[in-house]
């Protein structure tokens, strides 16, 4: 994928949020289910940890934060991280314990705006509905990279492959990418785009767009396997069906 196609997808996703985060943000109110999964998986792992320092990559309206503040209370140090102001400022209403949650407004595909996170390191990070927004395969294992390298040692990466096309309901929102240039937006060369990259219509018609990719098995295994880190867990949950979202978590174990 060409850097002008990068920018274009990643454009279309900006808009989409700046226009629709209220929306979008009210269609998800509590944790899917995989997530308290993803906590029970942490406490089986680290029973000795009382004060988990988590990094929430992408965390939208901020639910995880609730889950993880229900689990562990005020002993709590949660980083949630977003690149849509209106979102954050969803999760900035959130009843927290006092002094356990911050939200910081960070483009993580964005490596200069990465660096803010430089020297920090969490016992647990969440990249929970984030990986399908993200265009171009090398942009993908740069930024697991890039998150495995803030793990503290036998800190947990969890991740979440949404496979929207698993479910009948959700290929029907699939609209051709030539919608964009007949709305305005960027005019696409498909040669550019990538296996398993969509254009999603969100809510009722197709008012709302956005970018959507699938990550193929192989191309999931291929992402996991590059990473320095052990895989711990590895399930489905979540949607109606029980199994939209893969998850992963893998542990770092060396120093």
């Amino acid at each position: 994928m060409d850097a002008e196609t990068l920018r274009a997808l990643k454009r279309v996703n900006q808009e989409f949020y700046e226009r629709h985060a209220l929306a979008f943000s009210a269609s998800r109110r509590g944790p899917w289910r995989g997530w308290r999964r993803v906590v029970e998986v942490l406490v089986e792992r680290r029973p000795d940890l009382d004060a988990p320092r988590v990094l929430d990559a992408g965390c939208g309206n901020g639910r995880f934060a609730e889950l993880l503040a229900a689990r562990f209370g005020p002993a709590l140090s949660y980083l949630g991280v977003d690149a849509s102001a209106a979102l954050l400022e969803e999760a900035a209403r959130r009843s927290l314990p006092q002094g356990t949650a911050a939200f910081l407004r960070l483009d993580m595909l964005e490596g200069e705006e990465r660096r803010a996170l430089a020297g920090r390191e969490f016992n647990l990070i969440a990249a929970f509905g984030l990986l399908h927004h993200v265009p171009g395969q090398e942009t993908r294992a740069q930024l697991l990279a890039a998150l495995a390298g803030l793990l503290a040692r036998r800190g947990l990466l969890a991740l979440s492959f949404w496979d929207f096309a698993r479910a009948e309901r959700l290929r029907q929102r699939i609209v051709p990418w030539s919608r964009l240039a007949a709305r305005g937006g960027p005019d696409l060369d498909p040669a550019m785009l990538e296996p398993g990259d969509h254009l999603l219509a969100f809510g009722r018609g197709e008012e709302a767009l956005r970018y959507c990719h699938v990550a193929s098995p192989t191309e999931q295994r291929e992402l996991v396997a590059a990473l320095p880190l052990a895989v711990v867990a590895d399930f489905r949950a979540d949607g109606r069906e029980g199994s939209l979202n893969r998850y992963v978590v893998a542990e770092r174990l060396a120093p």
